[in-house]
């Protein structure tokens, strides 16, 4: 669902590629550009031979080009006494890129520029997917997406903590960015059980669900009358956002769930919803965080 490219910086050589491949990624489509290396937009600009007209324009795309688009490796290394396309071999080797768009040669994840389009494999992107309602399956739709965030929001109005086919898929998402100090939140409604029985489940159960450190905040909400429902659920972060068909809970072997990647005005308007600073609902009580604690069940 959602996938990582490493392009050879040369490739952004005239405004038609510059407009075509930088249009092209972002979490709303489910690309997601590497940083590679970190300067690699100074690349760019050192490497445009092109008009001088030409040039202006490419370079202002490239400055006015979205920060989410980037996704950032940690531990990736990069020797600048080799040419780029050795380098990022030697890094998909290490963690695979989806594809890497460069001008020389084919195969083995490289893709010429001139061959990508909607019917290049590589370079197809299913912006939704069919899954097994399983915690593995939903961590490997979102992972990238996870990791490329700084706050996770799980929308779910009928999230229980006590309840083990709602609480695992939340653990799983932990795990999956545990120890790198991201904040995540659940929210969920007071219907139909209300905000101190919630509480004082999620207080029982979560702090041995949860990896040893890792907090989650709780925030219940209350519908407010003219309002939107407090109804469908989603993986919602700071770049980008998930729908889910039906829940975001286990299933029994054999069951299935919708997953599909929000458009970004989508994503933004919800984002506003539930953490701009005038929420379009009614806190039912306090949000709580809860740590899990060292020697909980893993």
């Amino acid at each position: 669902m959602f996938y990582e490219y490493a392009m050879e910086p040369s490739v952004i050589s005239t405004w038609e590629r510059a407009r075509y491949f930088l249009g092209a990624f972002g979490p709303w489509k489910g690309r997601f550009l590497a940083q590679y290396p970190r300067r690699w937009k100074r690349m760019v600009y050192e490497g445009l031979a092109c008009a001088d007209i030409e040039k202006k324009r490419i370079e202002e795309r490239l400055a006015a080009l979205d920060g989410r688009v980037f996704s950032r490796r940690s531990s990736a290394e990069y020797d600048g006494t080799v040419p780029w396309i050795d380098n990022a071999m030697v890094e998909h080797r290490r963690v695979p890129f989806r594809a890497i768009l460069a001008e020389g040669g084919t195969g083995g994840g490289v893709v010429h520029p001139d061959e990508v389009d909607e019917q290049c494999e590589l370079w197809r992107v299913e912006t939704g997917h069919l899954v097994p309602r399983a915690a593995a399956a939903f961590v490997a739709m979102v992972d990238l997406l996870l990791r490329a965030s700084t706050r996770v929001v799980l929308v779910d109005p009928y999230f229980r903590a006590d309840q083990n086919d709602k609480a695992q898929p939340l653990v799983a998402f932990c795990r999956a960015i545990e120890g790198q100090g991201k904040d995540v939140e659940v929210h969920f409604s007071d219907e139909p059980r209300g905000y101190d029985p919630c509480m004082r489940d999620a207080q029982r159960a979560l702090p041995r669900l949860l990896p040893p450190g890792t907090a989650v905040t709780l925030r219940c909400w209350k519908h407010r009358t003219g309002g939107p429902r407090l109804h469908n659920r989603y993986l919602l972060t700071d770049i980008g956002g998930v729908k889910f068909g039906d829940g975001i809970e286990l299933g029994d072997p054999g069951h299935e769930d919708h997953l599909s990647i929000l458009d970004e005005p989508s994503r933004a308007r919800l984002w506003d919803q539930y953490t701009g600073p005038a929420p379009a609902f009614d806190e039912a009580g306090a949000p709580q965080t809860f740590v899990g604690r060292t020697g909980g069940r893993r």
